[in-house]
């Protein structure tokens, strides 16, 4: 049977209709490969206000479904226009390409206000499909308003297919509510599969609130299996979390263990945090782990200090952001102006990443030629323990405007800016660190 023409809307502008009829050409009348396009033409459609066409097309994308993901693209987009029969219609043809627990469900909750008896046989069709704890989790955690025998049959489901530490855990926190003593014989289940520190500290969290002498051991266990830096540091927030253990000592000492073990900047900070949080900034190790940071961070003393008129309540640290497009070259230093140092960035191999904070940090030409840095530039200002306290942006011509936070009091950006903007004292800066970073 030959197809039925669509007549355009009478409001289109003939442009308008030439430009959609252009997309639906490439679209090339396969409406699931080219889904996509189809979509993106059907969109454009309802917001030219073009119904009839949209719906033609919307239909043509529900004719070519093949799968769940197909066909879910033309139910949301009837559910958006709350067309509310084509849109059960239209979920009841997915119902048949649902193929797992997953994707019924969602059915389940899409149709659970207009019809619940329906919603109820969806989410039994999802029991079927149930091959996994979290399958059935979810599942019970959907249906436990409806009936409670039935999350309790998807719970002994679900202990049937637990195969490992991670199910069954999460099967018994599940259950802890609805049944402590079964909930303890699932965590006894988990000991029995916990193989390494990180799992038996977690069941020693688990089971805290159940046997505080049992968690114990468990943490126990745990010491004895720990081996790598997150092992220790797991365990000693463990040991001094106030709600567990609460037991600083012991935590401190899984820190000290943890120390040696470091080996990037991300274990540095975690287990400063760590030590902060548990310990507090005036206890010794606390205090080890801040020069430690300290010490790690890479340092270039400066021959001279190359702002003499710069004052140092203005803020302790000053980074420079060098910014320009020709050569796709943006760069920063980064000054403690107490110490009169280039302060670096740790765990970088490359000179330019270590003083740098880039790949490349080559100056534009015209610049090296006048030996000035006359191009845009960005200043921030900060104190300890403070981020972008004031910034500010300027060019050759000079400032141009404050960006971050405020400036000191009775200061303007101009008195900072012909402080430190200059573009040759600039210029002989990232001369001087360029040559002499190792």
């Amino acid at each position: 049977m030959e197809e039925k023409e669509i007549t355009p809307s009478s409001h289109l502008t003939a442009e308008q209709i030439a430009g959609f009829k252009e997309q639906e050409a490439k679209i090339n009348g396969d409406y699931n490969e080219n889904s996509w396009e189809a979509t993106n033409l059907y969109d454009e459609l309802i917001e030219a206000k073009d119904t009839a066409w949209a719906d033609h097309i919307l239909q043509k994308m529900e004719d070519a479904a093949k799968d769940f993901t197909d066909i879910q693209t033309v139910y949301e987009k009837l559910q958006e226009r709350n067309e509310t029969e084509r849109f059960l219609a239209v979920v009841k043809k997915a119902e048949a390409m649902a193929t797992d627990t997953a994707k019924m469900m969602s059915l389940a909750e899409l149709v659970s206000d207009s019809d619940k008896d329906w919603a109820t046989e969806l989410y039994k069709k999802a029991e079927e499909k149930a091959e996994d704890v979290r399958d059935c989790t979810r599942l019970a955690d959907e249906v436990k308003e409806l009936d409670k025998d039935w999350v309790i049959r998807l719970y002994q489901k679900a202990e049937t297919v637990a195969a490992d530490y991670d199910d069954i855990t999460a099967l018994a926190t599940e259950v802890k509510e609805l049944d402590k003593d079964w909930s303890k014989n699932l965590y006894q289940n988990a000991e029995t599969k916990a193989e390494s520190s990180f799992d038996l500290r977690d069941l020693g969290e688990n089971v805290y609130s159940i046997d505080k002498d049992w968690a114990a051991s468990l943490m126990a266990k745990a010491e004895a299996k720990a081996e790598e830096f997150n092992d220790f540091i797991n365990l000693g927030d463990t040991f001094g979390n106030s709600d567990l253990f609460n037991d600083k000592a012991k935590a401190k000492a899984m820190f000290e263990k943890a120390f040696p073990l470091i080996e990037s900047k991300w274990n540095k900070n975690n287990l400063l945090d760590s030590a902060k949080e548990i310990l507090g900034n005036d206890d010794a190790f606390t205090k080890k782990m801040i020069q430690f940071i300290e010490d790690s961070i890479p340092k270039m003393k400066l021959p001279k200090q190359y702002f003499p008129n710069y004052k140092l309540e203005w803020g302790k640290y000053i980074t420079f952001t060098f910014e320009y497009v020709e050569e796709d070259c943006d760069f920063s230093i980064k000054l403690n102006m107490e110490t009169n140092e280039v302060i670096g960035h740790t765990d970088r191999d490359n000179i330019l990443s270590r003083w740098f904070d880039a790949k490349n940090a080559g100056m534009y030409a015209p610049y090296i030629d006048a030996r000035s840095y006359n191009g845009y530039l960005r200043i921030w200002g900060e104190n300890e323990g403070e981020t972008n306290e004031w910034g500010m942006n300027g060019y050759d011509y000079g400032f141009e405007e404050t960006t971050d936070g405020e400036l000191p009091e009775g200061l303007t950006g101009e008195d900072i800016w012909n402080t430190i903007g200059d573009g040759k004292t600039l210029y002989e800066l990232y001369e001087y660190v360029k040559t002499h970073g190792k």
